[in-house]
């Protein structure tokens, strides 16, 4: 897995050239799993599973839905 910085540091890469997809997975990687994390460490579900499982839940609807978008409209050559 590359590592990625905002800077673009040798290693890096440039968070802007992400794809939509690749950006909601960085969040849900680097925001969400580790708030989820901190929640259930702190032994607070209430805000583990509200605020951040439900967000991660959320991006993860919104990737199948664009990817059945992609695959509905996307025209198979033979």
């Amino acid at each position: 897995m590359h590592r990625l910085s905002p800077e673009g540091s040798p290693g890096g890469g440039k968070l802007n050239k992400l794809s939509h997809i690749d950006q909601i997975l960085l969040k849900m990687y680097l925001k969400h799993r580790m708030r989820t994390f901190q929640g259930f460490f702190h032994i607070n579900p209430d805000y583990a599973y509200w605020y951040r499982w439900a967000a991660m839940a959320e991006d993860l609807g919104h990737i199948q839905e664009t990817a059945s978008l992609m695959r509905a409209t996307h025209k198979k050559t033979d």
